[in-house]
């Protein structure tokens, strides 16, 4: 369950982006096939920002003054 709590967004991003790449596949190429695919993979690119951003995250700020 704290995975789910965790990553839902990122969860749900990649169930949308999967679904997108695979539905692209009906269509033939051309526009429809790109547009479709470019989305799908557009929103895969968000779900590993968005899974790799809970690990990575910025400490030491350079606007900030060191005290």
């Amino acid at each position: 369950m704290a995975f789910w709590h965790n990553h839902s967004l990122t969860i749900i991003l990649a169930l949308i982006g999967s679904f997108l790449t695979a539905a692209a596949f009906i269509f033939e190429e051309g526009k429809w096939f790109d547009l479709i695919l470019g989305l799908g993979q557009g929103v895969l690119t968000t779900t590993a920002v968005f899974f790799l951003s809970r690990y990575f995250k910025e400490t030491a700020k350079p606007e900030d003054d060191p005290k």
